[in-house]
């Protein structure tokens, strides 16, 4: 990402005392985080000293020679995950965000999964719980002194040639799968990002969601500090945000008042909560120019209910494999219901089955699956169903592979039957069950305070619109949150954001 790191020195010279990050703790300008990013490289590109392994008397092995080195971030969002995500970068390491949200499950498995040599935290407890053992030493990035855990990994899984990023997402299983980005494909995407939203050195934006999702990552971040602009990045609590669901809105809708942002990006669900405030007397910041929502598809209701209330509301669409944004509805090249036009840096077909392929910015392999021996596919599979329209708006209209057979003998899309659940404002997300069932039965995440009551009224209302093998004959509350795709929370979604 050679753009994105000249930019950032060409602006701390041309600007060098414009603010760059606001975490509301941390205040860096251009030339402050371009020096915190070069003494984060510089201690970063020393060999760490690992700590015996098991059965063993002395130093842990070296990694072999010429091995890319992987660091995971388990932070919180901050000045100090951007400086050390950069760090990486420059540095020529290998990242792998670990979500926070992440179980314990699903930490140990990236851990080995992934084989990493160091994982920086500011929350070393979970390391400990993990590893039975205190961190090796601290590390101080920027204001911030961050836990280090060297994992001793001479061996692990080779990865594809330029692997800059390893990007997590949780399938159907909850069992995260690794995808390998290259700095190209990164960077082609920040790059079609900036001139979509057109993103200049006076703007602010603000995440409000955790970093460790790609496109969190790289559009209120990257995006930003190519262009110049402003990145805010509250700590998640002060959004009023714990694991992956919001628990206090009011501090959500207080953080925006502070930061007067120009863009967002949104799930339907926090589109919901800004929405509802307003019927309050809220009122959206007029700075804010864009917000990108996505992570399911939105409601035309809940979209006319944001326009009503001058919300500048664009869905987009996206996955981890396209290394986040594939199209966007952007002020001036609109289309209701669509997911935008493809960006530039992407094309887009549909086969004769529905299936959307892309080629293009595209991510390198699964970690630990054999890569294509061409390298990059030249047309990726997504496993989405959708059209393009006479004027190239793209619609995403369901999933080829998700289809589960019920006992009486038919076919279930549990996409369809998951977006009929997620039209009721009751339900923030939903997965459909049949497999070795003998009735469908549906895992819910309901809305902030709705009850049990409210949750079975908007069940039976969706019964009544679907034929009698597909009703839902059970339901139950989400123990891990349910995404809105369908997975359980962790999975980067194939809408906005992913």
């Amino acid at each position: 990402m050679k753009t994105l790191l000249t930019a950032l020195r060409h602006h701390a010279h041309t600007q060098p005392q414009h603010l760059a990050i606001d975490s509301g703790e941390d205040r860096l300008d251009y030339q402050t985080l371009v020096a915190e990013v070069d003494a984060a490289a510089r201690h970063l590109s020393t060999a760490p000293v690992h700590r015996p392994g098991p059965g063993q008397t002395g130093p842990a092995p070296r990694p072999s020679p010429g091995r890319r080195q992987r660091v995971g971030l388990l932070l919180d969002n901050g000045a100090a995950w951007v400086i050390a995500d950069l760090a990486l970068l420059q540095a020529g390491m290998t990242c792998v965000p670990l979500p926070a949200f992440f179980s314990a499950t699903q930490l140990r498995h990236v851990l080995a999964d992934a084989a990493l040599d160091t994982v920086l935290t500011d929350r070393p407890e979970r390391l400990q719980s993990l590893l039975g053992r205190p961190p090796d030493g601290t590390l101080i990035i920027g204001n911030t002194s961050l836990d280090c855990f060297n994992l001793s990994t001479a061996t692990g899984p080779q990865l594809p040639a330029g692997t800059t990023k390893i990007t997590y997402t949780s399938g159907t299983t909850g069992e995260p799968r690794g995808v390998c980005l290259d700095a190209v494909s990164l960077q082609a995407v920040v790059t079609s990002l900036a001139v979509a939203v057109d993103i200049h050195a006076g703007d602010r934006s603000l995440s409000l969601l955790p970093l460790a999702i790609l496109l969190e990552n790289l559009a209120n971040v990257y995006v930003a500090l190519q262009s110049g602009a402003t990145a805010c990045l509250p700590a998640l609590h002060a959004l009023g945000i714990e694991g992956s669901g919001l628990h206090d809105p009011q501090r959500l809708l207080t953080a925006i008042g502070h930061c007067a942002p120009t863009a967002l990006v949104l799930t339907p669900a926090l589109l919901e909560v800004l929405v509802t405030a307003t019927d309050s007397g809220w009122v959206l910041p007029d700075t804010v120019r864009f917000m990108a929502v996505g992570g399911a598809p939105l409601p035309a209701a809940l979209r006319q209910r944001a326009e009503q209330a001058g919300f500048p509301v664009y869905e987009g669409y996206g996955l981890s494999e396209a290394a986040s944004v594939v199209s966007l509805n952007r002020p001036g090249e609109t289309r209701a219901g669509s997911v935008g036009r493809p960006l530039p840096h992407v094309a887009v077909h549909i086969a004769d089955d529905g299936e959307i392929l892309l080629r293009g910015a595209l991510f390198l392999a699964y970690l630990n699956a054999a890569p294509a021996a061409a390298g990059k596919p030249d047309w990726l599979h997504t496993g989405d169903l959708g059209r393009l329209d006479e004027d190239g708006f793209l619609y995403v209209t369901g999933r080829r592979r998700a289809v589960q057979i019920a006992s009486s003998g038919r076919n279930l899309a549990p996409h369809w039957l998951e977006t009929e659940l997620q039209r009721e404002t009751t339900i923030a997300a939903a997965r459909i069950d049949t497999e070795g069932k003998t009735s469908v039965e549906a895992e819910i995440t309901p809305a902030l305070g709705t009850t049990d009551a409210a949750i079975s009224a908007a069940v039976a209302r969706v019964n009544q619109r679907l034929p009698d093998y597909a009703r839902i004959a059970r339901w139950r509350r989400a123990t891990v949150p349910v995404a809105p795709d369908g997975s359980p929370a962790g999975q980067e979604h194939r809408n906005l954001p992913s």
